[in-house]
């Protein structure tokens, strides 16, 4: 046979198919699959740690209230202080629409609710319904502000743990 009758008798070079990127390799779908687990779990951690950030932030103001009140004895300045300082841990712990329209009797049983055993609506703490108004406003500071600092380690963790 002649050399170029053998070589038309030849087929061209074929190449392998390109490889593909979907359907994904078993160990592809571990990664992505561990990569959503860990994303989940770092916003979830995240989420938790601003909050007992909010607790501690909030622990420490109460003390400085305290430390400001037994230097001035000013008990309004302190009941309203306080009164401001429970809102707004409220309303990091809370959604907005479901307690910033909250006053006066509701507001007190909200906190009772929440982690205040009817130290609100009955006992120590309705001077925080009437006490940011009031000239001369008395009550016994430390007994307010151990009742106030309960309440807050309570409904930091009931809403933690997704109770509330």
């Amino acid at each position: 046979m002649d050399g170029n009758a053998i070589l038309k008798e030849l087929r061209d070079i074929h190449t392998p198919d390109g490889v593909a990127l979907w359907p994904l390799a078993p160990s592809w779908w571990v990664l992505l699959v561990g990569m959503m687990i860990s994303l989940l779990v770092w916003m979830w951690w995240r989420r938790l740690k601003v909050k007992k950030r909010g607790l501690k932030a909030f622990l420490s103001k109460l003390m400085l209230l305290q430390m400001q009140y037994q230097k001035t004895n000013d008990m309004s300045h302190l009941i309203s202080a306080l009164s401001i300082l429970i809102r707004r841990f409220v309303l990091s712990l809370y959604p907005r629409q479901q307690v910033a329209a909250l006053t006066g009797d509701e507001w007190l049983a909200f906190l009772d609710r929440t982690g205040g055993n009817g130290d609100f609506s009955q006992g120590i703490g309705r001077i925080l319904k009437a006490g940011p108004y009031t000239l001369h406003a008395y009550c016994d500071v430390a007994l307010l502000l151990d009742c106030v600092k309960k309440w807050a380690v309570k409904a930091y963790k009931s809403r933690v743990r997704g109770k509330a």
